[in-house]
């Protein structure tokens, strides 16, 4: 359904309605989508939200090389003692691919 089509539908409910679709549709969404597009924030403030700005957003959401140093340094060093390749107990073997 395209989103032109979305918006007539939404004409004809209720506000009742509406707030049961959103809460249902809110459930439908994955976690780490509801965090990634920072839709919990949209909920509490939608004004605030769209006067941000999508750039503004997507920005606040990377993070800076500071705060990454440490786990690049840690993955570093546990690959130099090959704890990547070889069965051991500091890397389970689901993270080790």
């Amino acid at each position: 359904m395209l989103i032109s089509q979305v918006r007539e539908t939404l004409k004809q409910y209720k506000e009742e309605d509406l707030r049961l679709l959103l809460a249902e549709i809110y459930k439908a969404i994955p976690k780490k989508i509801r965090e990634d597009k920072d839709i919990d924030d949209m909920i509490n403030d939608l004004h605030a939200y769209k006067s941000i700005g999508k750039n503004a957003r997507e920005a606040a959401g990377k993070k800076g090389i500071e705060e990454i140093k440490p786990k690049i340094e840690l993955f570093i060093d546990h690959a130099y003692k090959g704890y990547y390749f070889a069965p051991n107990k500091n890397i389970h073997k689901k993270e080790r691919p």
